[in-house]
């Protein structure tokens, strides 16, 4: 996955943190979804984190599961 999608609805739990903390997080998770390389952040921005990496493997495994359908119906053809 080459990107990373960020909720608005969590703007309020990430105004908790100061924004070096917020983008010390931001930068270990795209990092994370480079090449694997998992953080060790000092702070509260360990928590966002950890809630961003886990959103971006349910984000992965949703995606692979409609590209999968889509290859499905692909592979039967268009319309006659």
């Amino acid at each position: 996955m080459n990107y990373l999608m960020l909720y608005v609805d969590t703007l309020r739990q990430y105004k908790r943190l100061s924004d070096t903390e917020f983008g010390r997080a931001i930068r270990a998770v795209l990092q994370f979804l480079e090449d694997g390389t998992e953080a060790n952040l000092p702070g509260k921005e360990c928590i966002m984190y950890d809630v961003l990496r886990e959103q971006t493997e349910r984000d992965r495994k949703s995606y692979e599961k409609k590209m999968a359908a889509q290859r499905e119906n692909g592979s039967k053809g268009g319309r006659p």
